[in-house]
Order: C-alpha cells, then structure tokens, then sequence
C-alpha cells in the first residue's frame, strides 16, 4: 500500500510539472534543405508540378527516421524526391519532455514543386495566376488556383491562393445563391511586350493595383537594388497599401540573370498587377448592391 501511494504521488508530481514546464515538440527549418537543384530531371522533362504533404518520425538525436507521404503532388518522382531530401538532409532541434530530455517526436508539412525558370539568367517571363472561389448558394464553396495553366493541388476555400486573408469565402459561404470570385495576378517584364493594363483589366476584373519597379542587377546576375518606379491604387481598390513587393531575392536563391564581364551594374523593370473580378468587389464597393446574409458558416 505505501509503495502504490508512493508511486501515486510520483505520477501526480509528474503530471504537475508538465503543466508548469510543457514538452517542446521537435523544431526545424525545412525549407533550407530544398533548392532548385534538386528537381528530379524526370519531372521537368514531364513539366510536372504539384504540392507534396508528408509526415516525419523524429529521431531522438534530430534525425528524420521515416516519412511518409500524406498527400501526393501527382507526380511519384516529386513525392519521392520529396522523402529522399528530408531522409537524407533534414536535421531537427528534438523533441523534449517536461524534465528537458530529448525523446523521438513527429512532424508534418508540404513542399511545393515548382519548375524553375527555362533558363537561368534568361529574361523575365510572363506569368498569370488565377485564384477562383464558387458558391453553390447552399454554403458549399469550390478553389481553383492555376498558374500558366497549371492546376495547384493543395487549393481550398480557406486558403484559395490570392484570395486567402480577404473575407470572400466568409462572404459566399452565407450568400443564397451561387456566385464567384475570381483574382488574377499578372507579372512580368515592364516592356513593350506586357499587355497594357486597360486590355488586361478587360480580361480579367477590376484592377486592384499595378505596381512598376526597377530592378538593379549586378556582375553575378543577382539582383542587388529594388525600387518602385510607379505605383498605381484606383480609388475603388480593396487595397489601402501594397506592402512587400520590393523585397530581395534569399541570398541562396538562384540568380534571374546572366553573369556579366561588365561590372557595370545593369537595370531591368517588372511589372506586377492585381485584378478582382465578383461579388467581392461589388459588395466592397461604396454604392454596390446591398448583402442579403444566408445562412452562418457551416463548421
């Protein structure tokens, strides 16, 4: 009898010092493990892209023992290529219990394929992203994000690619009958051959915003200064600011352009444009039509 209350004690002793001090679950920055350099030859010859989940077992000592893909980006060489990088890179800060003593521990996440540029250090290509969010008027919502024509499969009306953060799947989740959203982004060389933001506003929405910036690349063919050159808000935008769109490439990312025998530096202009087409812009709109709610948000 004294044995059991002892050992009733220990456990409840344990149990209060979880609470006060909680076990630390395993930590690592994955991302630094992946680079352009290792998209399996196979894929890109396919032109294969896609976002592959998986789950980690943690070693004790940080090492990523077993993974297994949860999730499949559609391309087996992506997915294996995704387990053979963390098997064979990844490294974590363990997993702890209460009393601070490394113990295995488990880990998720996705990794998204996207083919790099066709060549590297070639000029800047035009590309178009669409983000698309149906309702069916019952509360059920459908994504679609496509990118030059490529579907993305980890899309959904919570995280619906541009339109994530804006409130539209709130919006068409109480909305009585069937309506969309759509927002498309455009970016690309600030040239001639980039089509002018009325033609590309007849297409695709309302413009949001259009922003120019001037790019300052340097004898590596890495970009070393961003500045905004023009910027242009409409005063029906849903946008009060555009912030980040000047940042610098990680000092790991590939360069865009061609190293040079000139160490003078070179320029370069880009352009990104965002545009909203839907009840959205409608409903945000100062005069628009006014909100009849449906029904709450389902869980």
């Amino acid at each position: 009898m004294i044995l059991t209350m002892i050992m009733t004690m220990a456990a409840a002793l344990a149990l209060q010092a979880d609470q006060a001090t909680p076990p630390r679950r395993a930590r690592a920055n994955l991302n630094q493990y992946f680079s352009t350099d290792d998209y399996p030859p196979t894929a890109a010859a396919r032109g294969a892209q896609g976002t592959t989940g998986f789950w980690l077992s943690i070693g004790a000592d940080g090492t990523v023992t077993r993974c297994t893909i949860s999730h499949s980006s559609g391309d087996a060489a992506l997915d294996a290529a995704t387990c053979a990088i963390l098997l064979g890179r990844a490294r974590y800060e363990p997993a702890r219990d209460a009393a601070g003593r490394a113990i295995p521990g488990k880990d998720w996440g996705r990794v998204t394929w996207r083919l790099p540029p066709p060549a590297p250090g070639g000029p800047f290509v035009r590309s178009v992203t669409i983000s698309r969010l149906r309702s069916n008027g019952a509360g059920q919502l459908d994504c679609t994000v496509t990118t030059d024509g490529v579907a993305e499969t980890d899309a959904g009306p919570t995280h619906c690619g541009a339109l994530a953060g804006t409130g539209a799947n709130e919006m068409l989740r109480r909305a009585q009958a069937p309506m969309e959203v759509t927002m498309v982004s455009v970016g690309g060389p600030a040239d001639t051959g980039v089509e002018t933001a009325g033609e590309d506003e007849a297409r695709y929405g309302a413009l949001q915003y259009d922003i120019v910036s001037d790019l300052v690349i340097g004898q590596n063919g890495r970009i070393t200064q961003c500045s905004i050159v023009t910027r242009t808000i409409p005063p029906s935008s849903l946008f009060e600011d555009v912030p980040g769109l000047c940042e610098l490439p990680p000092p790991g990312a590939p360069p865009l352009f061609e190293p040079a025998t000139d160490p003078a530096p070179r320029h370069a202009r880009y352009r990104y444009a965002l545009y909203i087409k839907g009840r959205l812009v409608d409903w945000q709109t100062p005069g628009g039509p006014a909100v009849t709610p449906g029904p709450p948000p389902r869980p």
